[in-house]
């Protein structure tokens, strides 16, 4: 699989496709969570869409996914990972993790996620050694430390 899967920097022109993932793969997490306002929801996305930090998953020369990463002074954070719904449950999102974590562990530094507690992608984090740190109302603070148990 990994030989398929490749990442590509963002342009400004995936701002459509990544709008749309994100109300594919995000609607009813938000929906239960705070509601989903489409307006609101747009405008909040544009805000914050940044392309240098986001890379688009291509799988067979096509477009399935996202995930952010942002590297931080003391940890690397993953801001988002978002698969279109065919693809999940497919090991593309495990191998795009342990991919990032592989890197951390390299740089010597922590691995660092949030993730909405209606979202059963918390399993997954768990699974690869993401450890609950902290919540808000809406999320899970997980982390996965240089050394795994």
């Amino acid at each position: 699989m990994e030989d398929v899967i490749k990442l590509r920097l963002a342009t400004p022109e995936d701002y459509g496709f990544l709008y749309a993932l994100h109300g594919i793969t995000m609607h009813d997490y938000i929906e239960v969570t705070w509601g989903w306002g489409e307006v609101w929801q747009q405008s909040y996305f544009k805000q914050h869409f940044r392309p240098e930090a986001n890379q688009i998953i291509v799988l067979h020369g096509h477009e399935i996914g996202h995930v952010e990463v942002d590297d931080k002074k003391d940890r690397v954070h993953i801001g988002n990972i978002q698969i279109l719904p065919e693809h999940q449950s497919k090991g593309i999102g495990s191998l795009i993790i342990l991919k990032i974590i592989r890197q951390a562990q390299r740089q010597e530094q922590p691995v660092t996620l949030q993730v909405l507690k209606v979202n059963p992608a918390r399993r997954l984090y768990k699974r690869l050694g993401f450890v609950v740190e902290g919540e808000d109302d809406a999320h899970f603070k997980m982390k996965r430390a240089l050394t795994h148990q």
